[in-house]
């Protein structure tokens, strides 16, 4: 039996339990439904009028990708694979104007348009210190990062889609984009690739029209055709950057999407290793944490939290939570065009933590001090952190978390349930070291990151 026949039959089980709802449509339009859902849709797609108009615009449009299959049913098999098979050009530079300096042209108008005046000379320098601008243009994932330093709320996100800027704008956010400037103006050039960003100020939908501030033009806007902006945007996979004042935005967090990624065999029966050695850094920095407060005066237990204890001795959840989160970050990478190339030999022996003889537990992760990774992937940190606070966010609410000024776990409530950038320095910090670690270890390993050809 194929995979699709199987899929068929597990979907049919479970088509009565799938309502189509707003929200369901919204994440099969962002590749984030399973295939079982994504089933369903397409089966409601050929009932109701609306949802078949929706997909087929989408299609139109090239948002979404089906792959054509002599089995119309298997369609839910394909979906996914189709949207996501390529990697993310997160990577990819936006840099079409001469000094490749669009990105900081952008921010700099979001901060005029909001009150902000800003001088574009000390914007550069900020850029370029903190290497966010560099010879070749900024990377897609470093846009917004001067807007973050000025104090905003910032949110990235790959598959967006008209609809998605909109409502963003509705919202009160500024958008910036990245799409190819020779598609956007018409130019004959074969370059097909993500280089330039752009603010989008209005779009007109009855008149099919989109209005930009384009750093390379000399207007203070342009108008665009709707399609021909859509065309030139595809070449970012639709990433946007959506920016407002902090504390406005309801936070839905946006992982990246990585369930369709397979990863090399001899990767995943290591990834409960890497698990384990990320609870043992979340234990140790919770410890160091307890003898700060206690150094000023303030008595706390770090073992009355449930989860200061052996990996092997936490909840199958929280078990599975932790492999997931490390298992992601492998496969982030993967989906931004790298891959892990296996040691002849393994360099360096991990052996599972247990509780002293003195029955208190004591945790030890793995010392990575010594562990240097390249430089293009240490620039990464920031983004990889990120993805890190969201799949863990998502995970939160998902559980029936919400937000609130101050912890409380008995009743589900976490001051952390918050964008990225408005967390404290020193969650930045742990998400950092958590997301990063991963990487060391594996390297400690004796594995080597590559770009994949």
């Amino acid at each position: 039996m194929t995979l699709a026949q199987r899929l068929i039959i597990k979907s049919k089980i479970f088509m009565e339990k799938i309502k189509v709802t707003h929200e369901l449509l919204a994440a099969f339009l962002d590749g984030n439904t399973s295939p079982v859902e994504t089933y369903a849709i397409l089966k409601a797609a050929q009932i109701d009028w609306k949802t078949g108009f929706i997909i087929d615009m989408a299609k139109d449009k090239g948002l979404i990708g089906l792959k054509p299959e002599r089995n119309r049913l298997a369609l839910s098999a394909c979906k996914i694979f189709a949207l996501h098979a390529s990697p993310l050009p997160a990577m990819r530079r936006a840099a079409s104007s001469q000094a490749n300096d669009c990105v900081v042209k952008c921010e700099q108008h979001v901060l005029n348009s909001r009150g902000k005046e800003s001088q574009y000379k000390k914007l550069s320098s900020q850029a370029r210190r903190h290497d966010w601008l560099r010879k070749d243009g900024t990377p897609l994932y470093n846009i917004g990062r001067l807007l973050e330093l000025a104090g905003f709320s910032v949110s990235r996100q790959f598959g967006g889609t008209i609809d998605s800027i909109l409502k963003e704008q509705n919202g009160n956010c500024s958008v910036i984009v990245a799409l190819n400037a020779e598609k956007l103006t018409g130019s004959k050039t074969r370059t097909s690739v993500v280089n330039h960003a752009v603010v989008v100020v209005d779009i007109d939908l009855e008149n099919g029209y989109i209005e930009l501030y384009d750093p390379q033009s000399s207007n203070p806007t342009d108008r665009y055709p709707i399609d021909a902006f859509l065309r030139a945007w595809k070449t970012s996979k639709n990433y946007f950057v959506s920016i407002i004042e902090r504390g406005i935005r309801p936070y839905t967090p946006h992982p990246e999407y990585v369930a369709h990624i397979k990863l090399p065999a001899e990767i995943v029966p290591i990834a409960d290793m890497l698990a384990e050695n990320a609870h043992e850094i979340w234990a140790k920095d919770r410890l160091a944490e307890a003898e700060k407060k206690r150094a000023k005066g303030k008595e706390e237990n770090p073992y009355d939290d449930p989860f200061m204890r052996p990996f092997n001795e936490l909840t199958k959840q929280k078990r599975r939570t932790d492999y997931l989160s490390s298992l992601n970050t492998i496969k982030l990478l993967y989906k931004l065009g790298f891959k892990f190339v296996q040691p002849d030999k393994q360099t360096f022996e991990f052996k599972p933590n247990t509780r002293t003889t003195g029955g208190k537990y004591i945790p030890h992760p793995i010392n990575v001090a010594d562990v240097e990774l390249p430089k293009d992937i240490a620039a990464l940190t920031e983004y990889m952190a990120e993805n890190t606070h969201e799949e863990w966010a998502r995970q939160r609410f998902k559980e029936g978390w919400t937000f609130a000024p101050k912890t409380n776990k008995k009743r589900k409530q976490s001051f952390n349930l918050v964008p990225y950038c408005e967390l404290l320095d020193k969650e930045k910090e742990y998400d950092r070291k958590m997301a990063m670690s991963t990487l060391r270890v594996l390297y400690k390993l004796g594995y080597t990151i590559e770009k994949q050809s």
